[in-house]
């Protein structure tokens, strides 16, 4: 059963309709921003898409180069096609977190990046 209260996971989606890099950006560093002020936070679920020729696209590079400039604030960038349950660091992040479960994260999934905050 899951404890009431704020979802450990929050979602943004910059696809959605589509933004713009820049407007990505920003919206990814108000999201930060409160997932940090917010004390049930612990994971961003970025939906980005994986553009239109299935290989990647624009937001889907964004999205990953910003986390990148973020990793003093990251524990884990996720790629949503290397997500599994079964990955030792998914099954850590499950133990460490309360509330956090599958159905939170769903599955594998080239349109999204997991964002694990410290």
């Amino acid at each position: 059963m899951k404890p009431a209260g704020p979802s450990p996971v929050v979602t943004i989606d910059v696809a959605h309709p589509p933004m713009s890099s820049d407007q990505a950006e920003r919206a990814l560093e108000e999201i930060l921003r409160k997932a940090t002020l917010s004390e049930g936070t612990r994971v961003i679920r970025v939906i980005h898409g994986y553009g239109s020729g299935g290989k990647g696209g624009t937001l889907k590079t964004t999205v990953r180069n910003w986390a990148y400039r973020k990793r003093d604030k990251l524990e884990l960038v996720l790629p949503g096609e290397d997500y599994s349950p079964f990955l030792p660091a998914m099954q850590e992040l499950f133990k460490s977190i309360e509330g956090l479960g599958l159905v939170d994260l769903s599955d594998t999934n080239e349109g999204m990046t997991l964002l694990i905050l410290r």
